[in-house]
């Protein structure tokens, strides 16, 4: 899961469909690049699916507590 209401809104000018009020993306899947080509996650995507050895797909949430209160996850720090 991906958090942040900027990316939220590229997903948005970019026509990625929004789930749940509007307020996380679908799932933004490897299989299907073009979204998250768009969004400047692929090289990350691509990279995540090698380290781990299957296909990473990532959704995108307004805010680290939506993403959270969806499912346990561990929160990184952008930098």
């Amino acid at each position: 899961m991906i958090a942040g209401p900027e990316l939220v809104a590229k997903a948005r000018e970019a026509g990625v469909e929004m789930r749940s009020k509007k307020t996380r993306t679908g799932p933004l899947p490897n299989k299907s690049p073009e979204e998250a080509e768009k969004l400047g996650l692929r090289e990350m995507q691509q990279a995540l699916s090698e380290l781990v050895g299957r296909d990473v797909d990532f959704m995108i949430y307004e805010s680290e507590e939506a993403a959270l209160a969806r499912a346990p996850g561990i929160v990184v720090p952008k930098e």
